[in-house]
């Protein structure tokens, strides 16, 4: 539209900032979309270490249970870990200095994983339950849990126990889960077994991984000897398939991942709830961008 002086009127000129700003608008969200379409996935390494100074090194042998004490030992080694990475978390010391023995056995006992007296054994549930029930006596309500396992919720030492919510049972385990306990440095034992026969706890301290192969290894603090010690994994149908010997059979697979870490605390808490809310405010700028 011409005006009498042969200028734009001043509703062109409305009419052309409106233009542009629908097209501004338009490619915001275009872009917004672009970026919410997933990309190919491409091959990742996931590699995770934790400090291995910090864990336990306590031998199985040296409980009152050698041949049936890889549960309570390898969680010995792993709550060594938690009060080390820890300390201002865990006031009370988990393991107390030069009680890492004592320790063991006293997990080991019908109050707790019922190893010795009850199964000749440690059930996944049974250890679940057993280092559950240790922690929350011994430094209650600062500990968060998580866990998978491949069987059936079954506690043989503790009849009729629920389930606690943290659990997933018939759920096999898998590299995801690991990586992302290890990278939040968490404590994380795993269960392992083979075909046939007994199976075996070991104390994580940090897995590789490479996702193009499916190939890689864990690295873990071994209850039998309490020496530390790495083997090599693969990924096959789901199942992680592990090079760990029991009674020398081969393969065994990873059958439970069990973890702890510290409740976040209240400056963590606070960090996240403001993060979130500069999400919100993010979100709600972009909406008004399209009204």
């Amino acid at each position: 539209m011409i005006d009498l002086f042969g200028g734009t009127t001043f509703l062109d000129e409305l009419m052309q900032i409106g233009h542009a700003f629908i097209a501004a608008c338009l490619v915001a969200v275009l872009g917004a979309a672009l970026a919410m379409v997933p990309s190919p996935a491409l091959g990742t390494v996931i590699d995770v270490a934790l400090d291995p100074n910090k864990f336990g090194k306590l031998d199985q042998a040296k409980t009152t249970c050698p041949d049936t004490n890889c549960g309570p030992t390898a969680a010995v080694n792993s709550l060594v870990y938690l009060q080390n990475a820890f300390p201002n978390t865990y006031k009370v010391p988990l393991v107390p200095s030069g009680k890492e023995i004592d320790t063991a056995n006293t997990l080991s006992s019908k109050d707790f994983m019922g190893t010795c007296c009850v199964t000749g054994g440690t059930e996944i549930g049974d250890f679940i339950l057993g280092k559950l029930a240790y922690i929350e006596a011994t430094d209650p309500r600062v500990t968060t849990y998580e866990a998978e396992m491949r069987d059936q919720w079954n506690t043989p030492a503790h009849p009729d126990a629920q389930k606690p919510g943290f659990v997933q049972d018939n759920t096999v385990p898998d590299i995801s889960f690991i990586a992302k306990q290890l990278s939040a440095q968490e404590d994380v034992e795993i269960a392992v077994k083979g075909t046939t026969g007994p199976g075996h706890y070991l104390t994580l301290t940090g897995i590789m991984f490479d996702t193009d192969s499916r190939t890689g290894k864990i690295s873990f603090v071994d209850p039998m000897g309490g020496k530390a010690g790495s083997v090599a994994i693969r990924q096959l149908d789901g199942s992680i398939i592990t090079d760990y010997f029991i009674s020398d059979e081969l393969p065994t697979r990873i059958v439970g991942v069990i973890a702890e870490s510290p409740v976040p605390e209240p400056a963590t808490v606070l960090l996240l709830g403001s993060a979130l809310i500069m999400l919100g405010g993010a979100v709600w700028n972009r909406r008004r961008c399209l009204i």
